[in-house]
C-alpha cells in the first residue's frame, strides 16, 4: 500500500472527514438548541461554543483536504474551490440559525418547560 493510500484510508482522515461532515454539524445543532431553550444574552459563553465549533469544522475540512487527501461528501477529491464554496456555505447558513435563534428567544422568550 503506498504512502498516500494509507494517509487517505488513516483513522484519524477518517475521523477528520466524519467531524466536519457529520459530527460538527450536529454539535451546532445541539448548541443551537441550547439557545432556544436557555435563553443566553447575546454574545454569551454559549456563543462562543457555537462560533468556536464553526471555526473547528472549517479547519477540519481544511485538513482533510490539505493532509489526508480529502473527498467531497460525493466522493470526488476535494479541492480549495470546494473548501471554500463550504466555508461560505456554512458561515452564512450558522450566522442565518444563530441569529434567528436568538431573535426567536428575543420575541418568543425561551422555548421549552419553563423552571
Amino acid at each position: 500500500m503506498s504512502h498516500q493510500q494509507q494517509a487517505h484510508d488513516s483513522l484519524s482522515g477518517c475521523l477528520l472527514r466524519l467531524f466536519w461532515l457529520l459530527g460538527g454539524n450536529a454539535v451546532l445543532a445541539i448548541v443551537g438548541v441550547q439557545i432556544l431553550f436557555n435563553a443566553p444574552p447575546m454574545f454569551s459563553c454559549v456563543d462562543a461554543v457555537y462560533w468556536s465549533v464553526v471555526v473547528l469544522i472549517i479547519a477540519a475540512r481544511y485538513a482533510d483536504m490539505r493532509y489526508f487527501k480529502g473527498a467531497t461528501a460525493g466522493g470526488k477529491p476535494s479541492s480549495f474551490d470546494d473548501w471554500r464554496r463550504h466555508t461560505l456555505i456554512l458561515v452564512v447558513a450558522a450566522g442565518v440559525a444563530w441569529l434567528a435563534a436568538h431573535l426567536a428567544v428575543h420575541f418568543l422568550g425561551p422555548i421549552g418547560p419553563s423552571g
